[in-house]
């Protein structure tokens, strides 16, 4: 799975990629969906968890979605947003949600072409353990 990681814009190893996947196995609250070719070849997966707001009905929140770049227009992205909308409505979700940087403009036309509407522009910002505070 590399490969699409890769594909998405995060080179990340092999290994982490399969602790990572034996981590949300683990935790049980996540959900992976994956779509694969005649020979059992992942080329394309949806990651999905619960948000849960305090000010807002419970929604599925859509955490990576990617499909291999030779299977794409070909409605695998479609087939696994149908996967996400089946489960979350039979786990009493009220919606999905997904968050998309601004230069995702393919992403973008395909979350409209299921039905998703476009709500605000937002700052993404992070703080990593490993790097020092600004005092």
């Amino acid at each position: 799975m590399s490969k699409l990681f890769l594909q998405y814009g995060y080179p990340v190893p092999e290994e982490q990629i399969k602790e990572n996947i034996i981590k949300v196995k683990n935790e049980g609250r996540d959900k992976v969906f994956v779509e694969t070719d005649t020979f059992d070849k992942v080329i394309g997966f949806i990651h999905v968890a619960p948000h849960i707001l305090l000010y807002f009905e419970p929604l599925t929140n859509i955490l990576g979605i990617v499909v291999d770049k030779s299977h794409r227009r070909k409605g695998i992205g479609k087939r696994l947003f149908m996967k996400v909308w089946d489960w979350a409505k039979a786990n009493n979700f009220k919606g999905i949600r997904v968050i998309s940087g601004n230069d995702r403009k393919a992403a973008h036309a395909l979350y409209r072409s299921v039905g998703f509407k476009f709500i605000k522009s937002q700052g993404n910002f992070k703080m990593m353990f490993d790097e020092e505070i600004n005092e």
